[in-house]
């Protein structure tokens, strides 16, 4: 846990959360910002703030918030910025966190395809329906796109499957390079 002050200085820090971010319990925060550059996007920074701000407002906020440790490894953590209030007003904010980071693990290999990295078919399917649904209220449009490898049998009956794995492996990360950050890019089954 934290304990900020009402400008959203951290002024105290648990053991707990020393430990689980690899930190030794001398490191002092001396300043909001530090807390900031804990979390792994910006995207991720401004969701804090937001939900400082619902909690100052609403007198709590809960999220999921991807954390940094000091050895570089990703934490997520199930995060609840509650308002102190006092006579005059908000005296600061406690942040209480619960490590979520096995079921994130279990939620991305849920969703993935072992062997590419590429979301699987329920993730493809899930999207899908997603889209359509987002086309009939809005009328956005949407495009899908299958590709099919032709003769890729020959090439693990030639090869091994080991050398089809790789390729398939190869051929993931082309679309992926060449795919925009909006795109949605899946196994949807074979090659």
């Amino acid at each position: 846990s934290l304990r900020l002050n009402k400008e959203g200085d951290v002024i105290k820090v648990s053991k707990a959360f020393f430990k689980l971010f690899s930190m030794k319990e001398n490191e002092v925060f001396h300043q909001e910002k530090y807390l900031y550059d804990l979390f792994c996007s910006s995207k991720l920074r401004k969701r804090y703030r937001e939900g400082l701000v619902q909690a100052a407002n609403e007198g709590e906020w809960v999220g999921e918030l991807c954390w940094k440790a000091n050895d570089g490894s990703k934490i997520w953590l199930n995060t609840t910025v509650t308002a102190e209030q006092g006579v005059a007003g908000i005296e600061g904010y406690v942040i209480v966190c619960e490590n979520i980071s096995d079921k994130k693990i279990i939620e991305k290999i849920a969703v993935t395809d072992k062997l590419t990295g590429l979301f699987n078919r329920v993730k493809i399917d899930e999207q899908l329906a997603v889209q359509f649904e987002l086309f009939k209220r809005y009328c956005t449009p949407f495009c899908l796109v299958m590709m099919d490898l032709d003769f890729f049998k020959e090439i693990n009956d030639t090869f091994g499957h080991q050398t089809g794995d790789r390729v398939l492996q190869e051929v993931a990360m082309l679309i992926l390079e060449n795919c925009r950050k909006t795109d949605i890019i899946g196994r949807y089954g074979g090659e």
